[in-house]
């Protein structure tokens, strides 16, 4: 039994082909799930395909310079500039001004060749773990907080909000269960959920990152089908909220496979 590495060969669905090929079996999702969630601009033509709500966007070739960008497509600014093709919000930025833009492409083509230009949607970020195959556990979802950003300032995880601790500590930004949501809009949450998993052929277990508007209204950020299993990450915390311990959730991922 082995578990598909963290990481980018562990995300894109190389090493997953690699142990097909070997005659392995393997937790998590395979190579087309892999593949289609690590490229942002692929998943997002199915989500938009199929109806599933999603931020505005764009995809340039690292190189292109800000003049030669129609950012008012995606609403004007804020906007979120990532690299297409690359996880734990390695090499994201936030834009909040055209003076801002060209060195966001540069910093996210140090990733990759693509770049992701995103619609900033104001809101809550949530994200909801699933676990299963054709039968889907749905976790409570969770959130990450900005308790000392101000108003005027975007909300986003980018690197820095998700793994520096002394700015996360700056900015009083935490991860925990999210606060209440209305009956209607976590329904809805969980139908989401679930349609984005199938539709991407996620099996085993994955999260789905989304965020809330003050509107109630739901936008599928980025699905991830092999997200980190570390105890104190999103995904087992949201297993422990659902009353699962680590070893019993892992213990289920493990069955997922061999089903």
């Amino acid at each position: 039994m082995f578990i598909a590495l963290h990481g980018t060969y562990g995300e894109d669905g190389v090493i997953q082909a690699a142990l097909e090929l070997a005659g392995k079996i393997y937790t998590g999702s395979g190579v087309l799930a892999s593949a289609v969630a690590m490229d942002k601009a692929m998943s997002k033509r199915v989500f938009e395909r199929e109806a599933i709500p999603t931020p505005h966007w764009m995809l340039i070739e690292a190189g292109v310079h800000a003049r030669s960008i129609d950012t008012s497509l995606l609403g004007g600014y804020p906007l979120i500039v990532k690299p297409n093709a690359e996880g734990s919000t390695v090499g994201l930025t936030v834009v909040r001004h055209p003076s801002e833009l060209d060195a966001a492409i540069e910093r996210a083509s140090h990733h990759d060749h693509q770049i992701l230009i995103e619609e900033y949607i104001e809101g809550r970020e949530l994200y909801v773990s699933v676990l299963g195959n054709r039968r889907l556990t749905v976790f409570p979802p969770r959130e990450i907080f900005f308790e000392h950003v101000p108003e005027d300032v975007p909300k986003f995880a980018t690197f820095h909000a998700k793994w520096n601790e002394a700015y996360r500590k700056k900015w009083g930004i935490t991860n925990g269960a999210a606060r209440a949501l209305p009956a209607d809009t976590e329904k809805e949450l969980r139908k989401l959920t679930r349609n984005v998993y199938r539709l991407l052929k996620i099996r085993g277990f994955g999260r789905i990152d989304m965020r809330l508007t003050p509107k109630q209204e739901l936008f599928v950020i980025e699905a991830n089908p092999n997200p980190s299993l570390a105890q104190d990450e999103e995904f087992s915390q949201a297993a422990a909220d659902a009353g699962m311990g680590y070893d019993a959730l892992i213990q289920a991922i493990l069955e997922t496979a061999f089903a």
